[in-house]
């Protein structure tokens, strides 16, 4: 990692350090001061956003939201991973399961 110090002036007589700023996080850590941590589900193992935490290329198979932290729950059909951004089948539920998510058992 990068990082540069940034000085200001005090009692106008000296350079003090005051700040410091970080060109790039580590893999896996994003935010401001690299505190946070990737929820390492990307699509691929892919980092994260540095910035944002959000996974760029999206999440892997079985994961969903904005960054890619709730496993899905429900059973799609033919297998499918859930919906990326609200974690619905979009092409539906696989025989025997209903419900928004595809997470209740249809006992006929």
């Amino acid at each position: 990692m990068v990082a540069w110090k940034i000085y200001s002036l005090s009692n106008d007589t000296a350079w003090t350090p005051s700040f410091y700023i970080s060109t790039e996080c580590p893999d896996e850590w994003y935010g401001f001061d690299c505190k946070q941590q990737c929820s390492g589900h990307c699509r691929n193992n892919d980092p994260c956003n540095k910035v944002t935490g959000q996974c760029d290329g999206g999440c892997a198979h079985g994961w969903y939201g904005q960054h890619c932290e709730h496993r899905c729950v429900g059973h799609c059909i033919n297998n499918a991973s859930c919906n990326q951004a609200n974690g619905t089948c979009d092409g539906g539920c696989a025989a025997g399961w209903i419900g928004l998510l595809c997470e209740k058992g249809n006992i006929p």
